[in-house]
């Protein structure tokens, strides 16, 4: 957490969730690790009065209505304010509800982030983790690690009423690439599931798309039925959640197994390729979607979403495979009108990362 001239900086991750999604918001089993290319910042300072400043995602004044058409089909109807309000009013009810409320404060709140909106990237949970991050420092008073993503959850769910589940808060969190086991969940705002720790260096290589143009759906949206079967108990969905965690506890086997990660690479896809079609099983997937992950299939990747629409994650061979990816996805944009964009991210060692 750096300190200078008075400001709180703080930095969360974007995040790819690789195995057993969306089963963490219905007592599954997941495997996600964070992306180190794509960021939100926050940073704090105290002033006289409270204060969050406006971003790009908050913008109410355009050159004209088309303008405002493009933005919120980039950016959604909901700015980053609203996010960042319920951040604050979560961080001070936990203490509240401790019986250690903390003290009234005035302090300005600036956000920045490079995570494309609605695209399926935790890009809000992103900025709700760096503000409670900078808040713990400004107040010097720590949330327990195990705690601190039901608290960020709070935020979202709870403030909000947004559908969601630990996932993305527990690898924000934890960082690197994080194993997680919600079986025992109950309550997603008060219960803590099983969470271990993995090496991301034992991953084969790994890429991830997302699409610029034609964009993803909030994951409220695309969770709300599924969650509203799954609370009436239906065996259809049941029954999908305990194979996406059968999935997650293979992949997590065979990602530590000493297998050469090159050798490995088909092994991991091929579980994640199930993982996708038993999602497609459960969830209306969009036209642009479908086109992008047959594009990466097509090229010999196993892909899947990296959350709930808009972006993919794939195990591919070698860089000639990559090069092939490239391709493809250029066709996908020629022919299709589908603007995509692949890379490979940056995943930083357990014992060289820093959140």
């Amino acid at each position: 957490m750096p300190f200078k001239d008075g400001i709180f900086t703080s930095r969360a991750y974007s995040r790819a969730g690789l195995i057993g999604n969306p089963s963490d918001g219905f007592g599954g089993k997941t495997i996600s690790f964070t992306i180190y290319n794509y960021y939100a910042t926050i940073k704090l300072w105290p002033s006289e009065g409270f204060e969050i400043i406006p971003g790009e995602a908050d913008r109410l004044k355009f050159k004209d209505d088309n303008m405002l058409v493009e933005h919120t089909q980039e950016y959604g109807y909901d700015g980053m304010v609203q996010i960042i309000a319920a951040a604050v009013t979560s961080f001070k009810k936990y203490f509240a509800e401790k019986g250690t409320p903390l003290r009234s404060r005035g302090y300005t709140i600036k956000y920045d982030t490079n995570i494309p909106r609605q695209r399926g990237m935790a890009g809000s949970s992103a900025v709700v983790t760096a503000t409670i991050r900078a808040l713990m420092e400004f107040y010097d008073r720590q949330i327990p690690k195990r705690e601190l993503p039901n608290v960020i959850l709070g935020a979202e769910k709870g403030e909000r009423g947004i559908n969601a589940g630990l996932q993305d808060r527990v690898v924000q969190t934890y960082g690197g690439m994080v194993y997680m086991d919600f079986s025992g969940v109950k309550d997603t705002l008060k219960d803590q599931g099983q969470y271990a720790e993995m090496d991301p260096a034992q991953l084969p290589p790994v890429a991830v798309a997302y699409i610029r143009k034609n964009g993803g759906e909030a994951s409220s949206k695309v969770h709300s039925d599924v969650t509203a079967r799954w609370e009436r108990g239906e065996e259809e969905v049941v029954d999908a959640m305990g194979r996406f965690a059968d999935l997650t506890d293979d992949a997590k086997m065979l990602i530590q197994s000493a297998d050469d990660p090159t050798v490995k690479w088909k092994d991991l896809g091929r579980l994640m390729w199930q993982n996708w079609k038993q999602r497609t099983e459960l969830y209306n997937i969009r036209s642009c979607d479908q086109k992008m992950i047959q594009a990466a299939r097509e090229a010999g990747a196993y892909p899947k979403f990296a959350g709930s629409s808009g972006t993919a994650v794939m195990t591919y061979e070698d860089d000639r495979m990559f090069q092939a990816l490239e391709e493809r996805f250029d066709r996908l944009r020629q022919e299709d009108g589908i603007e995509a964009v692949i890379f490979r991210p940056t995943l930083l060692p357990t014992a060289a990362r820093v959140t």
